[in-house]
This record gives structure tokens, C-alpha cells and sequence, in this order.
């Protein structure tokens, strides 16, 4: 990533509505079974860049994130180190 100079804008409280797409793959029991087990470790298991690879807050906003979150991905992101 520093040799190509890509950032890296992880969108971790996306990791908070696992649960709920879980619930909703009514028709995917095996999608909502893996959403259920990766939600614990998911934020836990995140890959840190290394060295001189930028980090950005950014969030992704959608059906499933309101708009106006960054303040929150910050403090996710403080969470992780």
C-alpha cells in the first residue's frame, strides 16, 4: 500500500449491522450463520496497514448506516489503536 501510496478507509461500524443482515437472509441460512459467527471477531481480526500507510475515517452510508456517522467510525477507529 505505500509503494502504490493507497490509504486505507475502513468502514468498521458497518461490522454493527451484521446481526441484522443475518436476520434478514431468511432465505441464506448458510450467508446468515456466517454472518453470525464473524460479527464477534470482526472487528478484533481487522488488518492493521502497516507503517506509513494513511489510515481515513470514512463510512459508508446506506440502507443500513445513516448519514452524519463519521464521528462514531472515529471512535471505532480510536478502538482498534
Amino acid at each position: 500500500m505505500v509503494e502504490h501510496g493507497t490509504a486505507l478507509v475502513p468502514t468498521l461500524i458497518n461490522v454493527e449491522n451484521f446481526p441484522g443482515i443475518a436476520d434478514s437472509a431468511t432465505r441464506y441460512p448458510t450467508y446468515g450463520a456466517h454472518m453470525r459467527d464473524c460479527t464477534p471477531s470482526a472487528i478484533r481480526g481487522w488488518p492493521r496497514p502497516g507503517a506509513g500507510v494513511p489510515v481515513y475515517a470514512g463510512t459508508t452510508p446506506a440502507a443500513m448506516v445513516a448519514h452524519g456517522r463519521i464521528a462514531d467510525e472515529v471512535e471505532a477507529l480510536k478502538g482498534i489503536g
